[in-house]
């Protein structure tokens, strides 16, 4: 298995495979979880390649839309939190109203 390693290389290692079916695999021992593991290019790279990971296009565009929806939602929090806000000057008339 080839995995990216923090210094920017692909790193070889060997894994045990546990449970098997024609869509996934187990993976008992060689790697660990959040390991960056290089699914497509990574055919015939010797160990210690220099690499650049990328971002696939569909990905990119998901993020791009899930940053315009947060940007959306916070301008209508926005939005609503100062049309729900009260002056001070309300805040003042109701403490006066308390004390006569």
């Amino acid at each position: 298995m080839l995995v990216a390693g923090s210094d920017s290389k692909a790193h070889q290692k060997k894994v045990q495979v546990g449970i098997r079916n024609k869509d996934s695999a187990q993976i008992v021992s060689g790697i660990t979880e959040g390991d960056a593991v290089i699914t497509t290019g990574g055919y015939a790279v010797p160990d210690g390649t220099k690499i650049k990971i990328e971002t696939p296009e569909k990905e990119k565009e998901e993020s791009a839309g899930s940053k315009d929806e947060k940007d959306t939602k916070d301008a209508a929090d926005e939005k609503g939190a100062k049309k729900d806000a009260k002056p001070d000057g309300g805040a003042k008339k109701s403490a006066g109203k308390g004390k006569e």
